[in-house]
């Protein structure tokens, strides 16, 4: 078998290096081989991913996006193990201190990682910003905020408020390594998002998840951050003169403070008296006048938010 250089010019490079590698391959017909895969590193341009290899036998072509912690946007591409491939592209969610995975994916055809996780644009948030609102023309866009952190190592650092840019929701990671579990919160493009829905469960190793709500990241990958309330009022029926409690409680870990609110038939929210709070308002003591028949709220709030619990106080004669 013969190949002249006449024959290998044709008028795109890649396709005379793709041309050698087959001539390559049929020329040592008997070795086995992976597929032939783009080749690059830390490219910032999808048309600079130039290079190309020919994998071993047991590994495919793979594709990764990966966004800095700056918010700038860079590709590699090449080959990997189809064990490791498919541990990867299940997580979609990269190892490091900083940067994120927007994009993983793997093949197993020729050149197949040429135009997988192309290069999208993340724009961050302006520095400092707690904007909510942004006008481009005539038209007024609702800006998310969201929570704030960068690989802690206890969720409860994750405190600070962010408004997110336009075109971008709240997203938590979540990544334990070994003993340790990094999370990571802030705010991620829309386009980038979409990668990390409904990829890995909640009780994977590694978890990556967007959401279009104001703090909705506090409630991503199994975290729970709200407060909890664990004993909650309940609705009584009682007479005037009669002495009763309400308690209310939150999970000791939320590290929640508890506050009562009041509304009475009328709609008035002037505490009635006498009312008597114990430790940590946990506890409502009060002897019922005309005054203290409404819906009594205990709120549980946290850096994180608040919950709520409810509970009635109805006269006899109502019920």
């Amino acid at each position: 078998m013969r190949a002249t250089m006449t024959s290998l010019q044709v008028r795109e490079p890649l396709t005379s290096l793709l041309v050698i590698c087959v001539i390559m391959w049929t020329l040592t017909s008997c070795t086995a081989r992976g597929p032939i895969c783009m080749q690059c590193h830390n490219v910032t341009n999808n048309s600079n991913c130039s290079g190309i290899t020919m994998c071993p036998e047991g590994e495919g072509c793979y594709a990764r996006e990966i966004v800095r912690v700056t918010g700038s946007v860079v590709v590699e591409r090449g080959c990997l193990s189809h064990k490791d491939c498919s541990i990867l592209q299940s997580t979609a969610v990269g190892i490091g201190k900083r940067d994120a995975t927007g994009c993983y994916r793997c093949c197993t055809r020729d050149l197949c990682n040429e135009h997988i996780c192309d290069l999208g644009q993340i724009s961050t948030p302006p520095p400092n910003s707690f904007l909510t609102t942004a006008t481009s023309g005539n038209v007024t866009q609702n800006l998310r905020s969201c929570f704030r952190c960068s690989d802690a190592t206890k969720v409860t650092d994750c405190q600070v408020s962010l408004a997110c840019a336009a075109g971008q929701e709240c997203y938590t990671t979540r990544a334990t390594l070994g003993t340790t579990t990094h999370y990571s919160m802030g705010c991620e493009s829309r386009q980038a998002c979409t990668h990390y829905t409904g990829v890995a469960s909640n009780q994977a190793p590694f978890c990556k998840r967007c959401c279009d709500a104001d703090g909705c990241n506090v409630d991503l990958c199994g975290l729970h951050l709200l407060p909890e309330i664990v004993t909650k009022p309940f609705n009584r029926t009682l007479e005037v003169d009669d002495v009763t409690r309400l308690r209310c409680e939150a999970d000791q870990s939320s590290n929640a403070t508890l506050t009562w609110t009041f509304e009475s038939a009328t709609g008035t929210s002037v505490f009635p008296k006498p009312v008597a709070f114990g430790p940590r308002n946990t506890t409502a003591f009060f002897q019922i006048t005309h005054n203290h028949f409404g819906k009594w709220t205990c709120i549980a709030t946290n850096s994180f938010g608040s919950t709520s619990a409810s509970a009635f106080i109805k006269h006899l004669s109502s019920s």
